[in-house]
């Protein structure tokens, strides 16, 4: 289950957003999770259930935006969504094409509660 390691790392990276900003406790993540990526929504949550407990993230609510996959032409550089199978560039019917978009997992950003709230 590699969704293991990259929750840990959106742990990691929250607590350390936390003690930046002199917050009490995250309260929600804004993840976005690339449609060609492996990662599986319900085992990020699962394992960030398990991880966060007891830290200053325990409780925080998660929140999944997908991003559509996008492919770029190598020859003639037009970017244009996959839709359904691989197919070729519709500009120049390249088949050199390079994933751009929609192979990854972001955090996009988190919500404090800071101890004033």
């Amino acid at each position: 289950m590699h969704e293991l390691g990259v929750t840990q790392r959106l742990l990691d990276l929250a607590i350390e957003h936390v003690a930046d900003a002199d917050g009490a406790r995250v309260t929600d993540l804004h993840i976005a999770i690339g449609d060609l990526s492996t990662f599986c929504e319900d085992a990020v949550a699962f394992c960030w259930e398990h991880l966060a407990r007891g830290t200053a993230c325990d409780g925080a609510q998660l929140h999944f935006r997908r991003i559509a996959a996008e492919l770029t032409c190598q020859d003639c550089g037009h970017a244009h969504p996959l839709q359904g199978e691989l197919q070729p560039c519709p500009r120049c019917g390249s088949n050199r094409l390079r994933v751009t978009a929609g192979d990854d997992l972001l955090l996009e950003s988190l919500e404090l509660e800071t101890a004033g709230d």
